[in-house]
Order: structure tokens, then C-alpha cells, then sequence
């Protein structure tokens, strides 16, 4: 039974996780980086993570903590400037 995307995973075991399936494919590997897990800061050093462990790519979600599902209620949204720091940040990271 697979359990609803509420941030389950830490930043280093989604990391980790991602370091071994990108070292058994050969196609190009993009991944869910949650809400970058944190301010814009935390995604310069996401993406970092993420690109050193062989990923070609990242989403970054942009709902206030806690994150839910699509399906789930209670979402809310950051504010526009915050998301668009956690975008300069990576793009200045990659």
C-alpha cells in the first residue's frame, strides 16, 4: 500500500534513495524535492544534492509546511516572492 505524499522522507533519505536508482537506469532521472525542504537557502543546496547524486532534474512544490497531496485538504500556498526566491536559488545552484 503505497502512503499519501506528505513529506515522509527526510531531504538526506530522499537523497540517498535517488543516489541508488540513478546508479541502476540509464535514462534520464527527475524526482520530487517536496517544498525544497525549507527557504530559498535550502534549495540552493537541494538542487546541489540532488544533481551530485545524478539527477537530471527536481520539483519543488509550493505549499506552506505541512505539505499535502493533491487530493488532500488544507493545502495552502507560499506567497509568490517566497517561490520565486526558491527559483533564483536554483537556478544559481545548478
Amino acid at each position: 500500500m503505497a502512503s499519501p505524499d506528505i513529506g515522509l522522507l527526510s531531504l538526506r533519505e530522499n537523497v540517498d534513495a535517488c543516489w541508488h536508482v540513478a546508479r541502476t537506469i540509464s535514462i534520464p532521472f527527475m524526482v520530487d524535492a517536496d517544498t525544497g525542504y525549507g527557504i530559498a537557502v535550502s534549495v540552493y543546496h537541494v538542487v546541489q544534492y540532488f544533481e551530485e547524486a545524478g539527477l537530471v532534474g527536481i520539483n519543488v512544490e509550493d505549499q506552506l509546511e505541512p505539505k499535502r497531496c493533491g487530493h488532500m485538504r488544507g493545502k495552502e500556498l507560499i506567497e509568490t516572492r517566497e517561490m520565486t526566491l526558491k527559483i533564483e536559488a536554483a537556478l544559481k545552484a545548478k
